[in-house]
């Protein structure tokens, strides 16, 4: 590993320049890795796919409790749109079933997901490899 060199810090033109130490590099988090040591995997839970479409809303953040001022966060335009378009693509690949649903002004709290039958709520099977086929069938 070579090492790093050190940094000029201050006001190097007016003379009152100093060196700074030389750092380590950063390690990663314990637990965490950063480079993976083979192809990239993919696994498959047998699980439903989300997607969602954050700023398709126009949001007011801060304010209140936050101490910051208050501001909006203008809609994007498309966002929704191609999230919806894009969950019925997934739905032709997988072959799975599409549930879709597209908040409105009044009803657009992200925190909180809609209510759902107990009957839809079936645990994701076992963890097992793709299939070996791209786009045919569920994997």
């Amino acid at each position: 590993m070579s090492a790093r060199k050190p940094v000029t810090v201050g006001r190097a033109a007016t003379g009152t320049a100093r060196r700074a130490k030389s750092l380590p590099p950063p390690r990663p988090a314990a637990g965490r890795r950063v480079a993976s040591t083979g192809p990239p995997q993919a696994v498959c839970i047998g699980g439903p796919v989300m997607v969602t479409a954050p700023h398709g809303h126009e949001l007011y953040r801060g304010g209140g409790d936050t101490g910051e001022r208050e501001r909006i966060h203008r809609r994007e335009q498309w966002t929704t749109e191609l999230a919806l378009r894009l969950a019925l693509r997934i739905d032709e690949i997988l072959a799975a079933r599409f549930r879709g649903m597209v908040a409105n002004d009044n009803d657009a709290d992200g925190k909180t997901p809609p209510a759902s039958p107990a009957a839809d709520k079936k645990p994701p099977t076992a963890v097992r490899p793709p299939a070996a086929t791209r786009g045919g069938g569920s994997c």
